[in-house]
């Protein structure tokens, strides 16, 4: 499938802190990004180290280490004085997207044409308006891989690119750590609630909605992105506190509907082809 082409993709990464895992994801973004797209880094008050390096993201552009540079249309990095929570963040970052917007966490690294085959996935089919890669976190209802704990990242994505059939099956809600999203869902469906803020919740509770307005929330079962999970926000809510009250909210709206499509693919289970494909193969 050839793919039409788009503006561009904008890649929206929320960044609080945590200085060694946002040079690794961005580093990995930059290595193995194989489609136009801009960059926009929202810094939440981070520590001085932590903008003083995203003020010099220039240094990767050009350098031939970093391949995926050259897809790299423009970098905006903003400062916020204080930690405004990721949610205001990545809300922030979708009004302010030129393109399409893909949220990714700063705890994340990109994979061999992550980013082509996520926008192939979504090209497929006119009512995608969500798209997620396969990751190796388990998530209640969701969707997952867990991958050998012999093998590298850019090993399991080579196996995933091998093994998958391509189905691109329809999920109950996206996790936010890596998620594509069309520009019409945000014009049709509105940002996240930042009743959510600072975070966890949020992006089911927006699944929800483009899911029951008719449109599709889908795996690009073929494109991977690791994801180490936590980094920032099991020190905001320690006692899982922030949690327990979103879930509260979300079940109190969706809690009926949501279980009956998490019943629905944890039943059909469309992913454990994957999972059975590369056991065999390792």
């Amino acid at each position: 499938m050839k793919l039409r082409q788009r503006f561009m993709i904008t890649i929206v990464i929320a960044v609080w802190n945590q200085l060694e895992y946002t040079q690794r994801c961005l580093e990995s973004l930059f290595i193995h990004t194989d489609y136009p797209f801009e960059l926009l880094v929202i810094d939440n008050a981070s520590e001085a180290n932590v903008g003083q390096f995203l003020d010099g993201l220039y240094r990767y552009m050009d350098n031939p280490l970093y391949a995926g540079s050259q897809h790299c249309r423009n970098i905006t990095v903003v400062h916020n004085k204080v930690n405004k929570g990721f949610l205001k963040a990545a809300n922030f970052g979708i009004k302010n997207a030129q393109g399409d917007p893909l949220l990714l966490n700063n705890d994340t690294e990109v994979t061999a044409h992550w980013l082509s085959k996520m926008v192939r996935c979504m090209e497929s089919d006119d009512d995608i308006a969500v798209v997620n890669p396969v990751f190796n976190n388990p998530q209640p209802g969701g969707f997952f891989f867990e991958p050998p704990n012999h093998l590298t990242n850019d090993e399991v994505a080579a196996l995933i690119d091998t093994l998958s059939e391509r189905r691109y099956p329809d999920i109950c809600t996206a996790v936010g750590f890596c998620m594509l999203i069309q520009r019409f869902a945000i014009e049709q469906f509105g940002l996240f609630d930042e009743i959510f803020n600072p975070g966890i919740g949020e992006e089911s509770d927006f699944c929800m909605r483009v899911t029951e307005g008719g449109k599709r929330v889908v795996c690009a079962d073929d494109a991977y992105v690791y994801h180490k999970g936590k980094v920032s926000f099991e020190k905001i809510d320690a006692g899982n506190k922030i949690a327990k009250r979103h879930l509260q909210i979300f079940l109190d709206r969706w809690g009926s509907t949501w279980r009956r499509d998490a019943e629905k693919f944890n039943r059909e289970n469309p992913l454990q082809y994957l999972r059975n494909n590369v056991t065999q193969a390792v």
